[in-house]
Parts: C-alpha cells; sequence; structure tokens
C-alpha cells in the first residue's frame, strides 16, 4: 500500500497509513466477522442436517465432502468465537479453557453493563463467486516471513522515528492520547469517581522507549539510591495527585542540572509539550484537549522523569544534617538516612520532636514551591499500625487482625464466579490464581501466621468442591495430594506455608552475604556489628517478623549451606521450596493426565475417575449417606465406578460406537483394562494415538455428565446424540 504525502514528514506519512489501515480493518471486520454468533446457530443446523443424509447414504463421497467443509468451517468459528469473548471478557486468570464461551459472554456483560458502554452490530452478508487464486498464489501468500518483509513494512515507522530524532518536533497527531475512563465504583458521575487509562500511540511509544533505554543507563548514578527499609518511627507523606501535578519547568531544569545534553532534554521536553488527550465516554472520543503539566502513567519515560523530579527532594534532605535544629532518628543515624521513597510514597524520618520536625516540613515545603507537588494531609497521618506499599506495617506481631485484608481480598475473587458458570477445572484455575497470586507479596516479606495460610487454604478448598467459601461437602482429593506435581498425581498447587518459608529464606541469604541493600546494611550497622550472622545469637530488640527471619537461619544448616539454591548469583526460591516439600511418587496413569489434549474440564473428571474418587453411589453410602444406590442410568444393578465405566449398557454402547468411530474393532473391555489402553495410548504422539486418548477422556466425561442428568433433572440424551457430541470435542481438540 502506497499512499501519498503532499505535506513533508516522514511521522505524517505513517499516521496517514496508520487511517487507511484502520478503514480497512473496518472492513475486514463487517465482512468476515459480523454476527458470530447467527453464523455459528446457522453452522450448527446445517451440519446436524448434512449428518443426517450422510447417516442415510455414508458412502456418498459428496455428503461427506460437505460434511468435513462446514464442520472445519464451523470450528473455525467457534475458535474466533471464543478468542473475542476471552478478550472482551478480560479474564486473565484463566490461562487454558474448556472453550467455554458462556462464561466468557457473562464476564463481558457484566464489564459491559458496568462501563456503561454499549455493541453496535452490523448485518452484513456477502456471496463470493467468480475467479479464485491459483494454488501456486495461494502458496506464495502463507510461505514464511522473511526479515526483508519486515523491515520492508515498518521502514516508514524507521523513518519517523529518525525524523524525530533529526528534528527534534513531534507530531501532534502521533502523541494524542486516548484516555478510558473507568468508573471505581458504581454509578460513578464526578471525575474523581473514575480512573483514567490512557493508551500512547506506537511510534511515541518507540521514542520514548528509546529515551528510557538512555537515561536509564545513567539515573543511577545522578539518583539518591537508598531504599527499602521500614523505621519504627517515620512521617508518612502521600503525594497529591503526583503524576499529574508535576511541572514541565521544573522538569526541564531538573535534567539540565543534573547534566544532561541540551539535545536530550529539548527530545525529551518535546514528548511532554505535544500531549493531547482524547476522552473516550462510551467509546466516542472527544476533541483532543492539550496538556500544560503532568506525566501520563502509561508513558514508559514517565517513572524516570518523576523520579528525577523527587531527586530534588532527595538532596535538600541529606543536607538537614548541616543544620543544628535537625536531629536524626535514633536508629538512622549511622547510615545517614532521613527519608525513603518508593514512587510517590515519601517516608521522612528524625527525631521526636518539634524542633528536628520543622527542619523537614520547610524542606518540603521548598520542594513543593518548586515542583508543583503537594502533600494529600488526609492520607498523611496515622499511627501504627498502618498500610504501607499494600502491607500492614506494625511493631507487634503479625496478627490474623492485621491479615484480613489479605483474606477479604480472597474471598471478593472467590465469590465473583460460581459453579453455574465454573467446571472443576474453572475453579482449580482461579484458585491457583487466587491463592499464589494475592498472597505472593506478602509471604516475600513476612513469615504468614499459621492460622491466616490455613483459613486461605479452607476458603480455596470449600471453592473447589462446593463452589462457595463458606461450607465444603467432603472433598474428593486431599488438599496435600493437589499440591503434588502432576507426575505424582496431583495438580501443582502450592503448598503455602512452605512456599512462605522458602521465600523468606532469601532474606537470611541476603544477610549472610551482606548484599548491596539498605535494610541488610542497617541490619549489619545496628545488630550483627561485623559477626558472622551463622553463629550470632539471635540480638535483642529486634522486631518479631526479624526474628522469625533469623529462626529460619536452621535451615541453610541443614541443607549443608547455600550453593544449592543459588543460581547466577541470584536465590532461587523455587528450589529451596523442593527441599521443604519433597514430592511422592509418579503415578503410572502420569500421561494420560499431563498430555492430553482434552478439554480440562473432562481431564479434571477422568483425574478424580482413575483414582476412584468420583461421587458414585457406592461411595456415598460408604460415607453413611440414606440413597438409593443402583445405578443412576438405568437403575438395574448398584452403581460403583467399574459398572458406571463400561459395565452399564447405556455407558458400554457409547465408547462400543467411538471406538467403532476410531477404527478400533474390538469389544468393549473393563474399566481397568480400558485405563491401561488409553495410558500407553497417551504415550505415543501420534495423530491416531493423541486421538484415542482424547476420546476416551471425553467420553468419561460425557458419560458422567449423563449420569448426572438422569439423577439430578431425570433426562438422559440419546447415545446417538452423546457420541457424536463426543466426537465432534474429538476433531475440534485434535486440531
Amino acid at each position: 500500500m502506497d499512499v501519498s504525502c503532499p505535506r513533508s514528514g516522514s511521522m505524517l506519512k505513517v499516521w496517514t497509513k496508520l487511517k487507511v489501515v484502520k478503514q480497512g480493518l473496518k472492513e475486514l471486520h463487517h465482512k468476515d466477522f459480523a454476527k458470530l454468533d447467527e453464523r455459528i446457530e446457522g453452522l450448527r443446523v446445517d451440519l446436524g442436517k448434512i449428518q443426517t443424509q450422510l447417516a442415510a447414504c455414508p458412502t456418498d463421497s459428496n455428503v461427506q465432502q460437505s460434511e468435513r467443509e462446514c464442520s472445519e468451517t464451523l470450528k473455525k468459528f467457534l475458535h474466533i468465537q471464543e478468542s473475542a469473548y476471552r478478550q472482551k471478557a478480560r479474564i486473565q486468570w484463566l490461562q487454558v479453557g474448556d472453550s467455554n464461551s458462556k462464561l466468557f459472554f457473562s464476564a463481558m456483560k457484566e464489564r459491559i453493563a458496568k462501563n456503561t458502554s454499549s455493541l453496535i452490530g452490523v448485518d452484513v452478508g456477502v456471496v463470493r463467486k467468480g475467479k479464485q487464486l491459483s494454488a501456486t498464489d495461494a502458496e506464495m501468500l502463507v510461505v514464511p516471513i522473511s526479515d526483508a518483509e519486515i523491515d520492508a513494512a515498518i521502514k516508514d515507522v524507521y523513518e519517523a522515528v529518525k525524523e524525530f530524532f533529526r528534528t527534534g518536533v513531534m507530531l501532534k497527531q502521533v502523541n494524542n492520547t486516548s484516555v478510558t475512563l473507568v468508573p471505581k465504583i458504581q454509578n460513578a458521575s464526578c471525575v474523581k469517581d473514575f480512573r483514567p487509562i490512557a493508551c500512547c500511540l506506537v511510534v511515541y511509544k518507540i521514542i520514548s522507549k528509546i529515551l528510557t533505554a538512555r537515561m536509564q543507563s545513567v539515573i543511577g548514578k545522578v539518583c539518591y539510591s537508598r531504599k527499602y527499609i521500614s523505621p519504627r518511627c517515620m512521617i508518612k507523606v502521600d503525594l497529591k495527585k503526583a503524576y499529574d501535578s508535576l511541572e514541565w519547568p521544573f522538569l526541564k531544569t531538573m535534567l539540565s542540572e543534573l547534566g544532561f545534553p541540551v539535545k536530550f532534554v529539548n527530545w525529551v521536553m518535546q514528548c511532554l509539550y505535544s500531549v493531547s488527550y482524547s476522552i473516550m465516554i462510551n467509546g466516542c472520543p472527544t476533541k483532543p484537549i492539550p496538556a500544560n503539566k503532568g506525566l501520563r502513567q502509561g508513558d514508559p519515560i514517565s517513572p524516570y522523569l518523576f523520579s528525577l523530579g523527587m531527586e530534588y527532594l532527595s538532596r535538600c534532605l541529606p543536607a538537614l544534617a548541616d543544620n543544628p535544629e535537625f536531629s536524626y532518628h535514633p536508629r538512622c543515624k549511622k547510615l545517614d538516612l532521613t527519608h525513603m521513597m518508593f514512587a510517590d510514597d515519601l517516608l521522612m524520618f528524625s527525631r521526636a520532636d518539634e524542633s528536628a520536625v520543622k527542619p523537614l516540613f520547610d524542606a518540603f515545603t521548598k520542594f513543593s514551591l518548586a515542583s508543583g507537588l503537594e502533600a494529600n494531609l488526609h492520607k498523611s497521618e496515622g499511627s501504627f499500625p498502618f498500610r504501607y506499599l499494600g502491607v500492614p506495617l506494625t511493631t507487634r506481631k503479625l496478627s490474623f487482625t492485621y491479615c484480613k485484608h489479605l483474606i477479604d481480598r480472597t474471598v471478593a475473587r472467590i465469590k465473583s464466579w460460581t459453579s453455574k458458570f465454573l467446571s472443576y477445572a474453572g475453579r482449580l484455575q482461579l484458585v491457583k490464581s487466587v491463592r499464589f497470586g494475592i498472597q505472593l507479596y506478602w509471604c516475600q516479606i513476612f513469615v504468614m501466621p499459621k492460622k491466616v495460610m490455613k483459613e486461605i487454604q479452607r476458603i480455596c478448598r470449600c471453592f473447589l468442591w462446593s463452589d462457595t467459601d463458606a461450607k465444603s461437602r467432603k472433598a474428593s482429593v486431599s488438599w496435600e495430594q493437589l499440591c503434588f506435581p502432576k507426575s505424582c498425581g496431583g495438580w501443582n498447587l502450592k503448598d503455602l506455608t512452605v512456599w512462605n518459608k522458602a521465600a523468606v529464606l532469601k532474606h537470611c541469604w541476603a544477610l549472610a552475604l551482606k548484599q548491596d541493600r539498605l535494610w541488610v546494611r542497617w541490619i549489619h550497622a545496628y545488630y550483627i556489628q561485623h559477626r558472622d550472622f551463622w553463629t550470632i545469637p539471635i540480638p535483642n530488640g529486634l522486631t518479631w517478623s526479624s526474628r522469625k527471619i533469623w529462626h529460619n537461619r536452621e535451615v541453610f544448616l541443614q541443607a549443608n549451606g547455600v550453593d544449592q539454591f543459588v543460581q547466577a548469583g541470584k536465590f532461587r526460591i523455587q528450589k529451596m521450596y523442593k527441599f521443604l516439600h519433597p514430592f511422592g511418587v509418579q503415578v503410572g496413569w502420569k500421561r494420560l493426565i499431563c498430555n492430553s489434549h482434552a478439554s480440562p474440564k473432562s481431564t479434571f473428571i477422568v483425574w478424580l475417575a482413575v483414582q476412584n474418587k468420583l461421587a458414585t453411589k457406592d461411595r456415598l453410602i460408604s460415607w453413611h449417606l440414606n440413597i438409593d444406590g443402583t445405578c443412576g442410568l438405568y437403575q438395574l444393578e448398584s452403581e460403583s465406578l467399574d459398572h458406571l465405566f463400561f459395565s452399564c449398557s447405556y455407558s458400554k454402547e457409547i465408547w462400543r460406537q467411538v471406538l467403532i468411530h476410531l477404527g478400533v474393532t474390538r469389544a468393549v473391555l473393563p474399566w481397568q483394562e480400558e485405563v491401561q489402553i488409553a495410558v500407553k495410548r497417551s504415550r505415543s504422539k501420534k495423530k491416531k494415538a493423541c486421538k484415542y486418548s482424547i476420546a476416551f477422556i471425553e467420553s468419561v466425561y460425557c458419560i458422567w455428565l449423563q449420569r448426572n442428568s438422569k439423577v439430578f433433572r431425570d433426562h438422559v440424551d440419546p447415545v446417538k446424540a452423546v457420541v457424536s457430541n463426543i466426537m465432534f470435542n474429538v476433531e475440534c481438540r485434535c486440531q
């Protein structure tokens, strides 16, 4: 595509081409991807009619070809539908899917309602007739992409970026930022009720990242580097709208005074001066609004510019040492500590009297007048315990009450979804995400109370087996087994208590090696004092959390040193976790579960079945439940796992017909023998063996669904319909 630009400039050329591409993408969407649901429903109806014809005339080659083409088209559109729903639902925790478009569609509707936007469908139908591409032309379109093609495609982008660094001029359209307003609360109406999410253009981000990379290599040489320490007495200052309030002239002065070249300063300031914002309101952008101060959250260079702005304060505070009225905090004088910063969170330290605090206040006031940053007085007051960077700071033992926020977050995430939309596999995936993701940050800082770990485990266990956080029915498999690797019969969940201990041992390693971190230097300066960390008694005056870290050093002594847990100069928590949590023996059926291409929800049911952990009636009776023990499908014999798979006439006929579709000519065998055959087939990577394994897993799952449908709704589908559904799933999963 060649777009001529009468006005000179590589940036304008790229911008014009992007507008043409945008129009082409709109046309492609309208012609090929509109009204997906109706297309899929129509294809399902067509496929059913063709399969009926095929059943009547199984040798008709034309009908066979029509069935293949319709099936392939349906699979393609089902994949497109799931992908679209997944993106719109923004479910980040679900890494592997069951084609659960119902879950994604529900989440998507919730997001649309919450964000008060609407969707518009366009009815466009296109029928193509006439000439088609030759086989040679078609093959040419799908050959591997070469480096030369990529260079040719983005040559204009290269020229646009180089033009900026050559001229120092930024095209305003390139630096226009789309801002989406996401409501923080329901029925949001005021500006403060929305969270702005900015999206910068790719061309600008390339320019910004180049500047960021160059600045990153030198910023450590001019910025105050003392971080990460938690003194017991401090002044907490919260900066009001920190990114939005920083004055541009102040930033330009700071860059110049720190020695950045004039040309580099002009590049950076041009990135700021050319900024404009288009606010997306219900999907419609406003006219560009020019900015006159502040930084953008989504801009790669913003954190570095903010750090350079805060460097002004970092240089003002150490100068207080020469002020006779100022006195250090008693535990900060040896390291000359006056403050600590993390982004816009600021802590300042001094002796707790008015004469010592006043110089701190004067220094901050001077910084505020120069930079435009002000303290948020409502958020800058409090007493111990209080939260800092998401975790509680307290002078006492970390109690269950202090960790209530962590438990509440876990419950909130769990309650967001119910079994109405999630299978066992979906709940398991959410449990993995919630359990490990939410507590990860806390567990690397504190030795967590055992009561907290047990409560989080209880909540997740109840949700997995009963889709609620309140009360669990009898668990089918122990939690300890779920924490085993898949090869050992588990699902590779993390044992939180063990992982917490492994993570905290990283602090012991840092103290022993005297790593160049401020908190390590602080501990050595006030407590270790040139003694050996491994042999020194636990010092008096340590906080509860520090004493807990000290107690855990015995693990290294039992492991004969730390070398086995270090790789490339870094302590590996996973290595320590494996040392503290040895796994069980491998199970014989591991490949059936680990190598399966079947849907996760089906695989989970088979995982239960091969261990005889499904809630069949014989097991329910063993739990002293007063129920009828006959088969849930035909109620002729007692229900057990061996009867349900595949001694029951209904399930036996389903598996017999599936075997015929797979081209296997043999009788249906008892459950244990069928499992052994499926395990043996799962060891092969050939497509035929893969197809067999998927068919076995999907058959067990569908039979279990039919059994539950008969027990709870008194309905069972015909064998033919079940087999058709199984084989359709097999074909889809074999792609």
